[in-house]
């Protein structure tokens, strides 16, 4: 019985997953998220001195995004065979092209952490943007939908005195 219950717990949970991947903004936005903490861990463990590779597998043991988190281990397999991490993660097509600029560059010099950690911060700048761009567009449709239920209050409340006072007059 636990097997059973065990295993409908994964199916649910991984359909839902990929429900919440499927929906457009939401995918954007956790792919970005996703992204983001990515980034922020492997910045963090190359400047603490892992190797890259272990800092890639480490990584992507982090995101929750399944194929951020693919799109990681097989960079891993082509930074050893000897390919540069920004060509392996500009292949892969999920990380945004300012990420992976950033990483070339820090390749380039020498500075990987560095550079990691300015693509989280940028990352996270552009996220809070999106953020607030989501939020000044959700603003006005809530000050409509309070007005109209604060209409529906008011009509429900004066309607049966206006019916009242037409059957006085």
């Amino acid at each position: 019985m636990p097997l059973v219950t065990n295993r409908l717990r994964w199916l649910i949970r991984r359909l839902s997953r990929m429900y919440w991947q499927e929906v457009p903004y939401r995918a954007a936005t956790v792919l970005r998220s996703d992204s983001n903490g990515c980034m922020r861990t492997f910045s963090i463990l190359i400047t603490s001195g892992v190797s890259m590779l272990e800092a890639l597998r480490i990584a992507a043991q982090v995101v929750s995004s399944v194929p951020i988190r693919h799109s990681l281990l097989l960079a891993a397999v082509r930074v050893r065979e000897g390919a540069s991490l920004s060509s392996a993660l500009r292949d892969s097509g999920q990380f945004p092209a300012m990420t992976v600029q950033l990483l070339a560059s820090g390749e380039a010099s020498g500075r990987l952490g560095v550079m990691a950690e300015r693509a989280a911060c940028q990352q996270e700048r552009e996220a809070e943007m999106r953020l607030a761009a989501l939020l000044a567009l959700f603003e006005p449709v809530l000050i409509l939908t309070l007005g109209g239920i604060v209409l529906l209050i008011v009509l429900a409340i004066l309607l049966p005195i206006f019916d009242l006072n037409q059957l006085v007059h």
